[in-house]
């Protein structure tokens, strides 16, 4: 019984582990994609980037914070899973 335990523990805090990696990730993802759309930005004013470029980065900016609130929620959920594995989520 304790194996199986230690096995179910073993699992969810990798679990854990990953989507706290994920989260890390994610949010280093929407730094880019801000940084991407700012200069795409300067270089539409200068007339070096046309319209189109500005919307596919600003796209790409709402898909990585949204993929950055995913990888938060995920990680919360695998933290609940982690303290009622571990005995500590408080009711």
């Amino acid at each position: 019984m304790l194996s199986l335990k230690n096995s179910i523990l073993f699992f969810v805090f990798g679990k854990l582990t990953n989507s706290i990696q994920s989260v890390k990730i994610q949010k280093r993802n929407v730094q880019m994609a801000e940084e991407n759309l700012m200069a795409l930005k300067g270089e539409y004013e200068q007339g070096i980037a046309i319209n189109l470029q500005i919307t596919t980065a600003e796209a790409s900016l709402k898909e990585a914070q949204t993929n950055y609130f995913n990888a938060i929620y995920n990680a919360l959920l695998y933290k609940a899973d982690y303290d009622k594995a571990t005995g500590t989520l408080i009711k």
